[in-house]
């Protein structure tokens, strides 16, 4: 399954447990991220295996109404369903056990 997050610099993503940090974007089809300690360069010309099972690219950038005036790359994350993928705010709920949070 994919899914597509619009991200910025320092825009952290869970992977089950484990955080994917948005270090710098280059552009707009480049990207450095860290996972497990481990730096990748994501791009568009190909998937990057980032977390077991986690394929990971850049996708076109969409306008935002939060940034009208620019744009904002994507990543593309493909995993199977069974990991679980939450922005920062979201899995910080989860967490918390509140309501409203569905992770599956």
């Amino acid at each position: 399954m994919s899914l597509i997050l619009g991200v910025k610099e320092g825009e952290v993503i869970y992977l089950n447990d484990e955080k994917l940090v948005v270090l710098y974007i280059k552009g707009m089809a480049s990207i450095r991220v860290k996972v497990l300690g481990k730096e990748y360069e994501i791009t568009d010309l190909e998937a990057t295996e980032v977390y077991p099972g986690v394929l990971v690219s850049c996708g076109l950038p969409t306008r935002t109404s939060t940034q009208v005036s620019g744009l904002l790359p994507r990543l593309v994350l493909d995993a199977p369903s069974s990991i679980t993928i939450l922005r920062k705010t979201l899995y910080e709920k989860a967490r918390a056990g509140k309501k409203g949070v569905h992770t599956h």
